[in-house]
């Protein structure tokens, strides 16, 4: 609930028409989404059908047959928490004739902050019935299940959990144990943006038996390691000081006697540059002053989500920065 405080009356400068509430989502800074804006006759609005656990930033405008007035001070908030959706994606991969390593991304709106997974499994072939749990920890997106049987069937899936509860189930995927252990990515294809001069690491995370030869790639070129490209002892590259022709596809191949694969990396370098002042407008006779205040309540309403750590005053750009940089925040 957005509520506010009508301008003096001396200072409307004509008719009141009533107000213009404008809020976006601050999903991310390379993908902020376009603003809402709603219209409404009242000193108060509720927002309903927003993200969970994601930044707004909102303001309010009155305005008259004229126009609009100048914009009320950002208010920036963020929702509560809810389950969250289900892992983005998921992988079942032969270890060895006894065990299958189960690889997954996470979800790609977790609602909250992860605090744990569950990796699930059962056998289709009549051996333990009973569908078997693990928990995983929350920083943890890969665990390996042993002591299967060989050539037996079994299903994986998995779900993530935050304060609020286990959400959704991946995709189940089927896997059967084997002697022979092609080359398989554990790891997953991703996009990575990062700020200039940034860092940012690749892992290329594999299995097989023979152990499997990995090579990386950009844009189709082998890499060549340098003062600020490297790759270590696992295979992972890491970049440093980056600059905007790192940008590219970045792609790790393996390859054994049974098998090839391979996942590609698109890394987008760029400026990350913010303001948090509204936009500038100009006060004239015949238009509506500017609002003395916006307050944003609590309120649970059926599906409405709760507002909570809002900010009425952002004059530094680190303030700002910690009510929406907050990555486990993202909607």
């Amino acid at each position: 609930m957005v509520m506010w405080s009508s301008p003096p009356a001396t200072e409307i400068n004509g008719i009141l028409k009533g107000y213009k509430v404008v809020y976006h989502s601050l999903a991310d800074w390379d993908e902020m989404s376009p603003p809402t804006e709603e219209v409404t006759q009242d000193e108060k609005f509720m927002m309903r059908n927003l993200e969970s656990f994601c930044n707004y930033s909102i303001e309010v405008r009155a305005y008259t047959t004229k126009g609009d007035g100048v914009s009320s001070q950002l208010v920036f908030c963020r929702t509560q928490e809810d389950v969250p959706g289900p892992p983005a994606d998921v992988k079942a991969l032969v270890m060895d004739s006894k065990s299958v390593l189960i690889s997954w991304k996470p979800p790609l709106h977790p609602n909250g902050r992860i605090k744990r997974y569950k990796v699930y499994f059962q056998s289709l072939d009549g051996f333990g019935l009973d569908k078997d749990q693990y928990d995983i920890p929350a920083k943890q997106t890969n665990y390996t299940i042993s002591h299967l049987e060989l050539h037996h069937r079994y299903e994986f899936w998995v779900t993530a959990s935050t304060l609020v509860g286990e959400g959704a189930a991946s995709r189940h995927v089927v896997q059967v144990p084997a002697s022979h252990v092609p080359a398989r990515m554990v790891s997953f294809s991703n996009h990575i943006n990062v700020a200039l001069e940034g860092d940012f690491q690749l892992h290329c995370i594999v299995v097989g038996q023979p152990s499997p030869k990995r090579t990386w790639t950009k844009n189709g070129k082998a890499i060549t390691e340098d003062s600020h490209v490297k790759i270590n002892d696992e295979y992972s590259l890491f970049a440093s000081s980056v600059q905007t022709t790192d940008s590219g596809n970045y792609t790790c191949s393996a390859e054994n006697m049974f098998g090839k694969d391979e996942i590609t990396y698109l890394v987008k370098v760029q400026d990350m540059v913010f303001t948090t002042s509204p936009p500038g407008m100009t006060l004239d006779s015949t238009r509506a002053t500017l609002l003395s205040g916006v307050a944003v309540t609590e309120l649970l309403d059926g599906d409405t989500i709760v507002i909570t750590f809002c900010s009425l005053t952002m004059s530094t750009m680190d303030r700002y920065s910690e009510e929406v940089t907050d990555r486990a925040a993202k909607c």
